[in-house]
Parts: C-alpha cells; sequence; structure tokens
C-alpha cells in the first residue's frame, strides 16, 4: 500500500524531493498452477512477496539516489530463485524456454527504452501542477499498456502457461490505466482516489508477475543471464 510521508499534500519546498507515497506490496494469493499439488502455492506466493525487493527494474543516471525516491510507485520485483541447469530441456520445458525469451525480450525492451521509470514518477508526484511532468507520466501508463499489448499478441504460448501470460499481460495494462488516472488527478481528494486505485493494481501486477516467474521455476525451466527469459528469474536477496 502507499503510505503518506509527509503530513503535508504538497513538498515543502521547491526542492524537496519527498516522495508524498511509497509503495509496499500486500501479500496476496493466487490460482494455484497445474502439477503442484505437493506445494502450499498460497504460502509459496507470500514468502516471495515478503522478502524480494521490489524496485524498478533500471533508474535512470539522473534519478535520485534517495532510497524514499527509488520506492516511489515501485512494484516491480527484482529476483527471487534464480537457477541454472546443464541438463537437456523436454519438449515442454523447450516450449516454455521460447515463449519465456520472447515475452522476457519485450520486458527487458521496455526497461531499457524506458530507464528513467523512477524520476518520472517521483516528479509528477512532488509537482502536481506541472502538465509536463503530467504527460510524462501519461506517456509512461501508456508505454506500459503497449507492452501489455504486445505481450498478449505472442502466439506460442504453452498451454501450462495461458493462463498466468494472459494475467500478467493484462496487469500491464491495467498499471497504465491507472497511471494515467494519477496524471488526471487535479484536487488531492482525485489524487489520492487514483494512488488507491493503482495501488489494487500494482499488488494485482506483483502477484501475476510472481505466478508466471513461478510457472517457469515449477517446470524446471531456468534461463541464463544472457537469456531474455532471465526477466523470469529471481536472484536470492
Amino acid at each position: 500500500v502507499y503510505t503518506q510521508t509527509s503530513p503535508d499534500l504538497a513538498p515543502t519546498s521547491a526542492t524537496d524531493t519527498r516522495p508524498l507515497y511509497t509503495y509496499a506490496p500486500t501479500a496476496a494469493t493466487t490460482s494455484k498452477p497445474s502439477g503442484t499439488a505437493d506445494l502450499d502455492f498460497a504460502a509459496f506466493i507470500k514468502q516471495l512477496m515478503d522478502t524480494s525487493a521490489f524496485v524498478p527494474g533500471n533508474a535512470g543516471s539522473g534519478a535520485s539516489t534517495d532510497p524514499q525516491i527509488k520506492t516511489v510507485y515501485s512494484f516491480i520485483p527484482q529476483g527471487l530463485i534464480s537457477t541454472s541447469s546443464g541438463k537437456k530441456r523436454t519438449a515442454e520445458q523447450e516450449a516454455l524456454f521460447r515463449y519465456g525469451n520472447a515475452a522476457g525480450a519485450l520486458i527487458k525492451e521496455f526497461e531499457a527504452t524506458h530507464p528513467d521509470m523512477v524520476a518520472i514518477l517521483a516528479a509528477q508526484a512532488s509537482d502536481r501542477s506541472s502538465d509536463t511532468k503530467a504527460q510524462a507520466l501519461r506517456d509512461l501508463g501508456h508505454a506500459f499498456q503497449k507492452i501489455g499489448e504486445n505481450l498478449m499478441a505472442i502466439r506460442d504460448v504453452p498451454e501450462s502457461a495461458r493462463g498466468a501470460h494472459s494475467a500478467f499481460a493484462k496487469s500491464y495494462v491495467t498499471v497504465g490505466g491507472k497511471l494515467g488516472l494519477v496524471a488526471d488527478a487535479i484536487t488531492d481528494k482525485e489524487f489520492l482516489a487514483a494512488i488507491t486505485t493503482y495501488n489494487t493494481a500494482a499488488d494485482g501486477f506483483t502477484r501475476d508477475y510472481i505466478a508466471l516467474a513461478t510457472v517457469f521455476a515449477l517446470s524446471g525451466v531456468s534461463f541464463s543471464t544472457g537469456d531474455a527469459g532471465s526477466a523470469f528469474t529471481f536472484s536470492p536477496q
């Protein structure tokens, strides 16, 4: 959830870069993939959300080094279980591996072309009167929606990943729309309402990301750091 970091809705000065709200993901449950009878999936997801670091993939060189700023709107999880294996993949694993690389390539391209996500989000939160900063946030929202649409367009999605893939792709579109609502908010009441709806979308995005990443893990599919599918692997914190 977002928690207010200052009793005032507006920064105390033009140079005050403290975020109005910081995001802390809440634990949630999701559906259990097929073939996971021996796993308490709800507890597994809760553990991952409680112990993983949730920070945007990349911050531009001009982004603030303030740790609070880095957590503004931060909902993209980084790292969970990173494994490697030299075993030959089965046909199903190979299909998942190819799909993971296709989806991962879209995600990595998005992160590479939007290295200043944190700066855009923090700037708009601390200067809501700026039309330029609001438009930058809208544009970022549109970019989130576009990658969601591109993910939906992937045709060769293995059956075991279809449900998680669809939910994950839709989460990008949903989050993008909610960012637009934050940018369009004029009054304090509208801004707080937009943040609330964004919170819900952000939690959903996190759940769906972890659920899809878990499909690969439970299927025994791993990616090396050079594979685009490494977007779905986690590293111990």
